[in-house]
């Protein structure tokens, strides 16, 4: 008698963790298709991220430039005052 109470227990046992795992893997059926959104999303987001930094490296670049001549001009200017005086 015992032991048929404690197959029965057993057996319960093991049909509850198979609703548990069956839930678990329905759950990442669920989760995946939004997992592999959310990995394309980070793509996208990465190389739009990437194409910003190219700007902003590029816009610095620039305006180094444009300092430098600017520093350039002032100089060019300052020597020639200096010559006239």
């Amino acid at each position: 008698m015992q032991s048929q109470q404690d197959i029965e227990s057993r057996i319960d046992e093991i049909l509850s963790k198979i609703a548990i795992l069956q839930a678990a893997q329905q759950t990442a059926s669920q989760i995946a298709p939004a997992a592999k959104l959310a990995e394309a999303e980070a793509a996208k987001y990465q190389k739009k991220l990437e194409e910003l930094e190219a700007q902003l490296s590029g816009l610095t670049h620039d305006r180094l430039d444009y300092l430098e001549k600017l520093h350039q001009q002032q100089l060019d200017v300052q020597v020639s005052m200096y010559s006239v005086m």
